[in-house]
């Protein structure tokens, strides 16, 4: 049974619907990613910043389940890195051709479904996801792709602060430091490494017209001139009035202050907090792991 058969037989169970060529071609133009690892402002970005006359996905998590982690003695890698010279593999590279054509109709049908719309440009924040954010930019090449780097050490000190008793995160059931700090610590350090050597390939095999790199650093202290830039990217107009309103709007100061501090989703809003947060012990380890990688960011 061929799969126009199959979903004529499901309708009226089922609300199916699938895009023709063309319009899985014009969806994927419409579609925004936002690639980071957690806590470097993939929210403020995704949901605030770029919020005017754009749909927006939170998280969908397709790429968390498409990019799981080997916590391997080497370090952290993708369970597709590891696994793509064993034929019996879902993902392997000897099939790659097929399993990728059928995963881009998968993820452009299934946003279809949510939105029925193939006009508006639709945002999707992914960081969790990020650890396959290679596999969906190479799937969707016509997509727009924003990739967001952070102080790593910085991102590490703000999930500490989540995970641990009484934060946001831990509330949520993350796990953070139990007896040994410096085990937890050394573990997320070399996770984010691994995660940054993904979002490095992601950008730099994405066509250049569709991919963006910034830092959240720099879109803290230039926020206006980064978020015109972006709307320009992804094909939207805005004027500067508006702008300014948005991202007044959505400022940090306009945060109730029962609402941000520590051990809350909206911390601090201020990079370089790690220098006082980790003990001179801490800091080497995670020098040690990371300095090579926040070299090359030019942190």
């Amino acid at each position: 049974m061929s799969i126009k058969s199959y979903i004529k037989k499901l309708k009226g169970k089922q609300d199916i619907f699938e895009l023709t060529s063309k319009e899985e071609l014009i969806l994927e133009k419409n579609l925004v990613w936002i690639f980071a690892d957690r806590r470097s402002g993939t929210t403020w970005l995704g949901m605030e910043l770029l919020s005017h006359n754009t749909k927006f996905i939170d998280e969908p998590l397709i790429g968390l389940h498409l990019g799981r982690f080997e916590n391997l003695k080497k370090g952290f890698f993708q369970t597709l890195e590891e696994q793509k010279d064993r034929n019996d593999y879902f993902f392997c590279e000897k099939y790659k051709v097929v399993w990728k054509y059928f995963l881009r109709k998968l993820i452009l049908n299934r946003i279809h479904a949510q939105f029925n719309d193939l006009e508006h440009k639709i945002v999707i924040k992914e960081p969790t996801g990020s650890v396959a954010a290679d596999v969906m930019a190479s799937c969707l090449p016509e997509s727009k792709v924003i990739v967001i780097f952070r102080d790593g050490r910085d991102i590490i000190d703000s999930k500490l602060d989540a995970f641990s008793t009484g934060g946001w995160g831990s509330k949520r059931g993350f796990v953070g430091p139990a007896k040994n700090k410096l085990v937890w610590l050394e573990s997320r350090a070399k996770e984010w490494v691994a995660i940054i050597r993904i979002l490095n390939r992601t950008y730099k095999n994405h066509p250049e017209k569709n991919r963006r790199l910034i830092k959240y650093e720099d879109l803290l202290k230039n926020t206006f001139t980064i978020v015109k830039d972006l709307y320009h990217f992804i094909q939207i107009e805005i004027n500067e009035k508006e702008l300014h309103k948005i991202i007044d709007k959505f400022s940090f100061d306009k945060i109730p202050e029962e609402k941000k501090g520590s051990g809350k989703f909206r911390r601090f809003a201020k990079p370089g907090l790690w220098k006082q947060n980790f003990s001179d012990e801490e800091k080497k380890l995670l020098e040690s792991i990371m300095g090579e990688a926040l070299k090359e960011l030019g942190y």
